[in-house]
């Protein structure tokens, strides 16, 4: 399911929670792929202001339990590369989700600043959930 950038803007949400020492975010979007989206918008935003230069694309794939630990997982390969390649997510895919197992098409642009340095995402009160409607996370950042 690709997810439009008027559609991610239009229809979901993410918003920083009050967290001692790391960082809280909740995310909502109307579909559970998309909310995969958010966080890689969400992420993108905690860490720079502004990308810069050309764009790489790659496959994301992780495995988990459960969507959860998907969500996890897949906010750590972002961390991961982040962190060694000074790269931001800029767009994304998701191509394939299952209760176990998520694929996506994740676009780079190299950072022209550092903003904030996430080191983890948590399984500290993690959640996902539809709620009315509406696919909702929360997720602890390890800052």
């Amino acid at each position: 399911m690709q997810n439009t950038d008027d559609e991610i803007r239009n229809a979901s949400s993410w918003r920083l929670m009050d967290h001692t020492a790391d960082m809280g975010i909740e995310l909502k979007s109307p579909s559970p792929e998309g909310l995969f989206c958010v966080a890689a918008a969400a992420f993108a935003s905690l860490i720079t202001d502004e990308t810069q230069g050309a764009k790489s694309c790659r496959d994301i794939d992780a495995e988990g339990i459960d969507i959860g630990e998907l969500l996890v997982r897949f906010l750590n390969e972002l961390a991961y590369i982040a962190s060694v390649e000074k790269s931001a997510p800029v767009a994304c895919d998701v191509k394939s989700l299952s209760s176990n197992k998520i694929t996506a098409s994740v676009t780079f642009q190299k950072m022209a600043d550092v903003k904030t340095e996430i080191k983890a995402a948590t399984y500290h009160g993690l959640e996902f959930k539809r709620i009315n409607g509406a696919w909702t996370a929360r997720i602890i950042l390890d800052v």
